[in-house]
């Protein structure tokens, strides 16, 4: 006869019948190391250190939300499917999943709210707590350990993972803290993938070189002119450093054996660059929203991310689109079209830029103008 499950292997059982692939159990002490790098990296993360999110806060858990006593850790593997090739060019992986802070109606964010609802049957309070330090509580519930790449890679599924934490009212036994990387000394394949040298030593990433945060944090309106031409033709994150990693060789050797998404194979059809340029509501609602709903709310980010892709691409297919946008009612918009017209380059987009220069009356927006004829 078979004995009870303890009231951790409760939780983790659930946590597997729901489509989690692991649940870890962690103490909420303070992440003192984490604290310490962030305070120590400066002026790299200060834009997330002072933000409104209170990442510093959340570090201390216990002290951030009266009564918090245990973390509960969930992992969740985001390559259950097969990605399209097409859509990895543009789209990180994690996005095409849609589970990355999944909104409501969304199939991953009723997972959570299961898993929430099963604690409360147990007595427990729960507090989703985005803002934790995720990778560091999945180090310590033993359920994942750091890529020099800076993510974290869960046993048998790599980085493609999505990490929840939530912290909970009751005292656990916690689980035996993963080693901090299992990464070989001499290896820094990540670190050379990186075109814009984000990563610029192991485990040290400058996000505000990196392309993820460069086309999709609202901190950054303006693309840098230096950092455009790196951003290639990806339009919502990016995955070079996960991809030359060897500890998802495996995952990523396994994508074509994996089942089709349907909707991503609708997608490679309509995610198109001169669609998301013009941008109409019915189109982002319909193709961009359900898998680039994670950060930006200004939609003419979409429109700006697209200029650059359009420009990177230098096909003067192209030119028609950016002509009518170069007289968009946005300024941001512009600015981005006119490097995009730089970029491709002729006659014909000379002439564009020239006739612009002539009516433009935003600063901003004829500098861009000027630097691109030139």
């Amino acid at each position: 006869m078979g004995t009870l499950q303890s009231l951790e292997e409760r939780i983790r059982t659930y946590a597997l019948e729901i489509g989690y692939s692991a649940a870890g159990f962690a103490p909420a002490d303070d992440f003192d190391e984490y604290i310490d790098i962030i305070n120590d990296a400066g002026a790299r993360y200060d834009w997330w250190k002072n933000g409104a999110r209170e990442p510093m806060a959340w570090a201390r858990p216990a002290q951030k939300l009266a009564g918090t006593k245990s973390l509960i850790v969930l992992i969740y593997n985001s390559a259950q499917v097969r990605f399209p090739a097409e859509l990895c060019e543009k789209l990180g992986r994690i996005y095409q999943a849609r589970c990355y802070f999944a909104q409501p109606g969304n199939i991953n964010h009723a997972r959570l709210e299961l898993m929430r609802g099963f604690l409360a049957d147990l007595g427990m309070q729960s507090t989703d707590a985005p803002w934790l330090p995720q990778r560091w509580a999945a180090q310590r519930s033993g359920l994942a350990s750091f890529g020099k790449n800076t993510f974290a890679y869960a046993s048998g599924l790599g980085s493609f993972i999505v990490i929840t934490t939530l912290l909970v009212d009751r005292e656990l036994n916690y689980d035996e803290p993963c080693a901090v990387s299992t990464c070989p000394e001499d290896c820094t394949l990540c670190i050379d993938a990186c075109p814009t040298k984000a990563l610029g030593a192991p485990f040290e990433l400058d996000p505000r070189r990196c392309i993820a945060f460069n086309n999709w944090m609202p901190q950054v309106s303006v693309i840098p002119r230096e950092m455009r031409p790196l951003l290639g033709q990806r339009i919502h994150g990016c995955d070079y450093c996960q991809e030359a990693c060897p500890r998802n060789k495996q995952v990523l050797e396994n994508n074509e054996k994996r089942p089709k998404d349907s909707l991503l194979e609708l997608l490679v059809k309509e995610i198109e660059f001169d669609r998301l340029l013009h941008l109409s509501a019915e189109y982002y609602e319909q193709w961009v929203r359900p898998v680039m709903y994670n950060y930006i709310t200004n939609l003419r980010l979409f429109q700006r991310n697209a200029a650059v892709a359009i420009g990177n691409s230098h096909d003067v297919r192209y030119l028609p689109d950016l002509a009518r946008e170069l007289s968009s009612e946005s300024e941001l918009v512009r600015a981005h079209v006119a490097w995009a017209l730089g970029e491709i380059a002729g006659e014909e987009a000379r002439h564009l830029l020239q006739a612009r220069l002539v009516v433009e009356e935003d600063e901003s927006v004829r500098q861009e103008i000027v630097a691109a004829l030139a």
